[in-house]
């Protein structure tokens, strides 16, 4: 028995017969011409906005991101800047090289451009959605980085770091991609205005697995450990312990002459600065309380004094930075949940194809292929409500051209 054949995703076996597309559009010949109805006009303006709002909101991003880099400079520029706009930058190429053909393939039923072009097409489409599930992944990594050592965050990703993930992200991204669709291939042939890609079992797995299953684990794990971190310091909060940024907690009493710091070791062993440390030699000496109720002495070469007001901030501007990042963290979560909700169908519904092509209607198809693109398409709106200064940016770019617009008018 010949092995099944997809035409863009619709499985149809050797020699062809009525594709699964042609049928629900309509066209039992390839030669026929297209008949116009309310399907198409209402396809056309529905999938028409999708595209050019992918397009427009993740140049905005783009340009915003490079009008900042410019401002304060690379070093300057926060880890997770860099990769929201490697994100902004794979979802406006989806819109530019995979969307428009795809829109035009949906609306008329018909492949125009070639099965060469269909092939490039092809490996281009599967690689630009991996590599925006990847940068996702990556924006988790840098979230997880960034509640975790909240102060060492812009240190540990450094841009050469930065550069190097985002590369390994395009990297890791393509290898799939182009085993998937040129590895293990039937003999090809060529059907007038169809677009003809192989579907085996084996090329589902590999771009369900490795394209999206995979980094989805791999980023509910990174915000559940992220959840546990905001969950900790949440109740440091209650108990006015919180986390330094090399793990210390410490322990602040406004209005009192006494800091406590606390390591969070196995042996649980706390460190007590004491307020009335006695005077040896012109030297305050500092009890250091252990676990085994044992003192030992340390001289200090400072006086007996109140805490300095840059001691009573430090672990004040700790707190705030680690709340910073957290919600952060939990903004961009939303980008996570997204993602996952939009891809996830969509492979589910490739590998019960792959198993057997009458278990998934080709409407229901059709429907979460689309929901999977909508995604470019909400991911600047998200990265508005999380982080601030796209935000900004967002309302400067378009209610400042409305405004302007009303008053030309």
């Amino acid at each position: 028995m010949a092995s099944p054949r997809t035409i863009l995703s619709y499985n149809y076996p050797d020699p062809p017969r009525l594709d699964y597309q042609a049928q629900w559009y309509g066209h039992v010949g390839d030669d026929d011409p297209m008949t116009w109805g309310w399907v198409q006009s209402v396809l056309t303006i529905v999938l028409g906005v999708i595209v050019l709002g992918t397009v427009v909101g993740n140049l905005s991003v783009l340009v915003h991101f490079t009008k900042s880099l410019k401002t304060r400079g690379l070093h300057n520029t926060t880890p997770t800047h860099f990769f929201i706009a490697n994100l902004a930058c794979s979802d406006f190429l989806v819109g530019v090289l995979v969307l428009p053909y795809l829109a035009t393939l949906q609306v008329t039923g018909k492949w125009y451009f070639g099965q060469c072009f269909c092939t490039l097409w092809v490996c281009t489409h599967y690689w630009l959605c991996a590599a925006s599930i990847l940068s996702t992944c990556a924006i988790c990594i840098e979230r997880y980085i960034g509640v975790k050592y909240p102060i060492q965050h812009m240190r540990i990703l450094n841009p050469t770091r930065i550069g190097i993930a985002i590369f390994c992200v395009w990297v890791l991204a393509g290898v799939p991609s182009i085993v998937r669709v040129f590895a293990w291939t039937d003999p090809k042939f060529e059907i007038p205005y169809k677009c003809i890609i192989n579907q085996k079992l084996g090329h589902a797995i590999l771009a369900a697995g490795g394209i999206f299953y995979l980094p989805s684990a791999i980023m509910v794990v990174l915000y559940y450990r992220i959840y546990k971190i905001a969950m900790r310091h949440m109740n440091s909060q209650k108990t006015g312990v919180g986390i330094s940024s090399r793990g210390l907690t410490y322990q602040v009493s406004i209005g009192a002459s006494s800091s406590a710091y606390t390591s969070p070791s196995k042996s649980a062993s706390s460190i007590v600065k004491s307020s009335n440390s006695t005077t040896n030699n012109g030297a305050d000496q500092n009890s250091v309380k252990e676990k085994g109720n044992d003192k030992i002495a340390i001289p200090t070469t400072t006086r007996a004094s109140p805490p300095s007001p840059a001691r009573q901030a430090r672990p004040r501007s700790t707190k705030t930075i680690e709340r910073r990042q957290i919600n952060l963290a939990k903004k961009l979560g939303v980008l996570v949940g997204v993602v996952i909700l939009s891809y996830g169908p969509y492979f589910t519904l490739i590998l019960l194809k792959s198993v057997n092509p009458n278990w998934v209607h080709p409407q229901a198809f059709n429907c979460f292929a689309w929901i999977r693109y909508f995604n470019s398409f909400l991911n600047p709106f998200i990265y508005a409500f999380a982080v601030p200064a796209f935000n900004q940016a967002f309302k400067t770019s378009f209610i400042g051209r409305l405004t302007t617009t009303r008053r030309e008018k």
